[in-house]
């Protein structure tokens, strides 16, 4: 009995070392040939350190990319829509209508890039600030994709699949209501130009005209400077550059003053000298 005792204690000591001691082994065997699952859900701090995962989930796509964000700012990312769209991948955006064309709006580089870029409607409401649809994957991204955003922390979660299919039907009909995203032009800073033939040449610069009303006299008095053809001297300039500056004519002046007032001292001092002589050789 005392044998068979120490003998049943032996197997317990045997079994429970080797549940404790082969399971992490085991682990340690198993693990890299695992497949590695990405998380479900991302945090970063910073939008510098979102950026990266964002553009590589644009990349990876293969069939389509629809986005719907309040406000892009970040030139990475709208490069990034653009290089999926020049794969031939369909690229959409809806974007917000009182957001759409504020300061380092992207949605001009979109509009030139044939991106199609509407304005998001009030009926649609996203549970987070920006969602990405790649291919068959959709996205929460806590936050806009503004490289200026003040928001030190962001979330990106990847939803269910079956939430993938209701946010595609609700964009999708979202895209098709068309509500135009306009780019607003540049404002210039100055003086308008005037609005008269022959005053703007246009050209690469994409100058916009004036509306303002000149009279002949200030169209007359005023200087274009589109530089893309040569324009008049403008009356009282010079067309050459003077041989002397300002600067040399008054130093010349100067020494002048200078040598004459000294020469006048030398032939006081001269004549000074001269009559106390005269004097010395009259009393002489």
């Amino acid at each position: 009995m005392l044998g068979m005792k120490v003998i049943a204690s032996l197997a317990l000591i045997c079994l429970s070392t080797f549940l404790a001691v082969g399971s992490p082994l085991y682990a340690q065997e198993s693990s890299p040939t695992a497949p590695s699952v990405p998380p479900s859900q991302q945090r970063f701090f910073g939008f510098s350190e979102a950026r990266g995962e964002l553009i590589r989930l644009i990349s990876s796509s293969t069939a389509r990319v629809w986005l719907v964000t309040p406000f892009l700012s970040d030139g990475e990312v709208a490069a990034a829509l653009y290089v999926a769209q020049y794969r031939k991948i369909d690229v959409k955006a809806l974007l917000e209508k009182f957001k759409a064309n504020a300061y380092m709006s992207r949605l001009d580089f979109l509009k030139k890039q044939n991106i199609p870029v509407f304005l998001k409607p009030d009926s649609f409401k996203p549970p987070v600030d920006t969602v990405l649809l790649i291919d068959d994957s959709l996205y929460y991204f806590t936050g806009e994709l503004d490289f200026l955003a003040k928001t030190k922390e962001f979330t990106l979660t990847k939803a269910p699949e079956e939430r993938a299919t209701v946010f595609e039907a609700e964009f999708r009909k979202a895209f098709e209501s068309g509500i135009a995203a306009i780019p607003h032009p540049i404002r210039l800073v100055g003086r308008p130009r005037p609005n008269v033939p022959g005053a703007y040449s246009g050209g690469s610069r994409g100058v916009y005209r004036s509306r303002a009303n000149y009279s002949p006299e200030e169209v007359q008095g005023s200087f274009s400077y589109d530089f893309s053809k040569p324009q008049p001297r403008p009356p009282g300039v010079p067309s050459n550059l003077p041989r002397e500056t300002v600067f040399q004519k008054k130093t010349k002046v100067k020494k002048k003053e200078t040598s004459s007032a000294s020469d006048q001292l030398g032939n006081q001092k001269q004549d000074g000298i001269l009559d106390a002589g005269s004097n010395v050789g009259k009393e002489n």
